[in-house]
Parts: C-alpha cells; structure tokens; sequence
C-alpha cells in the first residue's frame, strides 16, 4: 500500500488532474482500491478533491495544477457554464449587481468561484473571485470600482450632475391613485413610499385585485430592478408563489411579491427550499 501511495502521488503531480479510473489503470487496480488510495492521499493533504465532477466522478490534483481544472467546464450544467465564463473574463463579481440565478451558480462552482467581502464606507460588500487570483488583487479591483463609481461623484459632483441629466434615460413614473381608493391600492402605494421604490412602469392585471409594477430599488451597490406583484388574496398557495415566480421569470427579473394574505405553509416551504434569492413575501399591513 505504502509503495502504491508513492506511486499515485507521483502520478498526480506528473499526469493531474485525473480520474479514479486512470489511477486504477497505473496501479493495475479496480477505481475502489483507487478510491482507497486517493482517500489516504487526501486526508494527509497530499493532494485536492473537485466539486464538479465528471461522468459522476471528482477529479484529484495537486497544488500548481488549478489552471488545468478548466477541463471540468463541458461537465457543467448550463448555468454554472454561464457563471465560469462570466466570472473568468471579469475576475470581479460583485454579488448583488448578479441576476438571481447566476448568484446561485456562482456559489455552486466552487472550484472556480471563491466568495469574499470588503468594507466600503462601513458596509461589507459581498463579491466573486476567479480562484485564479489573489484575494489581494480581487479586494483592489472592487475598491477601484467603488472609487470610479461613487467617489469619482464626489469629487466632480457638478459634471456627475450634467452627464447623469443629458444620459438620463428612464425617468421614474409618478403613480397617480385611482379616484376609487380601495384598500387594496392604499396599501400598495403606502408600501412604495415607505420603502422609498421607484416605479418604472405599471400593469393592472386586475381592478382592485391585482397589479404588476417593474421597480426600481436602491441598494449599497447601486439600483436594483425588480417585479413586484401586488395581490389582493386573502391567502397564497403553491400555484400563486409559481405563478407571480413565472411572472418575473419571462421578464428575467427577482420578484417581491405583496400581498395582504398569509402563506400556506406548503408556499413558504416552497419559497425558502426553491426560490431563495428569486422572489420575497412581504405583507401588506
């Protein structure tokens, strides 16, 4: 065992990264004694494991071969291939400014993907490494972004002003209430103003009953979009949380959805198993 050992070691480090089935292969072995030995390797930290795998199986590798795990890339599901390459030409993601989905991706590709936070003006902002950079170099790349995006306003703050109103491209829409108040859209306009949200464009679905507003919301990193579905609906099931989801997903936006009922049980179990970072109940009170 101690001299296979040797002899896997060293094969990994010449011919890594690789598959069980090439270590049963040089051992003149089956993949479970590879497994065995490649297990031991790893457990005195010799060598390194994969997430993603290929055709079911991890690759192994040693350190100075991180480059070569780009091979895992045809294995990856389509959303995941999407986050690698995104992630890889930029270096640098910063969290929130990602869609929904490939925020999850990102956190799922974690050869490829290292999560980190940096303090700008007290507020820790969470951003994406390509793992092939330092963490050093990753923290200089958002402070330098900040530095453009929010310290360059103070320094110029007049000719910020200028390009911000001859740029400007969509003005937020002022809601007018209807004559008929009902508590329904009370609620809802008393919901914006509090949260301080600015209406893009408005779509009643239904008199009274039900409404769909694309949103713009203020964030530590910038301006977010979103879909917010109001409701009138005494309660909320499974069916409504995938039909307001399916509302923002043609749309490719998170949903908020509003909403003066409660959720079933079955609703708010499938949100925080299925829709965690895609859409958010919030009540109307």
């Amino acid at each position: 065992m101690f001299n296979n050992k040797e002899i896997v070691l060293d094969f990994v480090k010449r011919e890594g990264p690789v598959l069980p089935i090439q270590v049963a292969k040089k051992t003149n072995s089956n993949t479970m004694f590879a497994g065995a030995i490649l297990s031991e390797l790893i457990a005195h930290k010799l060598i390194k494991i994969s997430h993603a795998k290929i055709g079911g199986s991890p690759i192994y590798y040693v350190n100075g071969q991180e480059e070569k795990l780009s091979i895992l890339y045809d294995h990856l599901p389509g959303k995941e291939k999407e986050a690698f390459v995104l992630l890889k030409n930029n270096k640098v993601l910063l969290d929130e400014s990602q869609e929904p989905a490939i925020r999850f991706a990102l956190s799922q590709i974690k050869d490829f993907s290292v999560s980190f936070f940096v303090n700008i003006k007290n507020t820790n902002i969470k951003a994406w490494k390509w793992h092939l950079i330092s963490e050093e170099e990753a923290i200089q790349i958002v402070k330098n972004l900040f530095k453009e995006q929010i310290i360059g306003v103070k320094e110029n703050p007049l000719e910020q002003k200028i390009e911000k109103s001859e740029k400007e491209i969509q003005k937020p829409l002022e809601i007018k209430k209807p004559k008929e108040k009902s508590w329904f859209f009370e609620n809802v306009y008393s919901f914006l103003e509090k949260n301080k949200v600015s209406v893009l464009n408005e779509e009643i679905i239904r008199k009274n009953k039900e409404i769909n507003l694309t949103a713009k919301i203020h964030s530590s990193l910038g301006e977010l979009i979103y879909l917010i579905k109001a409701t009138d609906k005494k309660s909320l099931n499974e069916k409504d949380i995938i039909y307001a989801f399916n509302h923002g997903n043609l749309k490719k936006m998170p949903v908020i959805l509003l909403s003066r009922g409660k959720l079933s049980r079955k609703a708010e179990k499938y949100i925080n198993e299925n829709l965690k970072g895609y859409l958010t109940f919030k009540t109307l009170e």
